[in-house]
């Protein structure tokens, strides 16, 4: 029995599923070094859970982003997700306060986190 998947195929899931795990990871990674992060910030371990959890509770919205994403065309939103992604990424790294990193967090984890509508409504398109 001959396989129906082209070799192509084959090589662009498995750079898919390398890719997804990678981000896994990265997003997965940070809750059981919690203590160490607020160690580093000066910040209680509470405070650096509540922070991430904030960034968790927004994938909420992202049903509503996509269709967003979906009327305005693709495009858009993967330049609308990327910008808010490094916004946010400039926001988490030059804050001074707790406020501005649950801020800086949050509109990084809406731009462009494990499950952003601006990023992954794209992915039944290429794979």
């Amino acid at each position: 029995m001959t396989s129906s998947i082209s070799r192509r195929t084959r090589a662009e899931i498995f750079l898919f599923m390398l890719t997804r795990t990678v981000i896994n990871s990265g997003y997965r990674m940070v809750y059981p070094l919690l203590p160490l992060f607020a160690a580093g910030m000066g910040m209680r371990v509470a405070e650096i859970g509540i922070a991430f959890s904030v960034r968790s509770v927004l994938g909420v919205f992202n049903p509503f982003l996509a269709s967003l994403v979906n009327a305005r065309g693709r495009k858009n939103g993967l330049v609308l997700g990327s910008i808010l992604f490094f916004i946010g990424c400039g926001i988490t790294a030059v804050g001074q306060n707790f406020l501005s990193f649950i801020i800086g967090l949050s509109v990084f984890g809406v731009g462009g986190s494990d499950g952003s509508a601006f990023n992954w409504q794209n992915v039944g398109s290429y794979v």
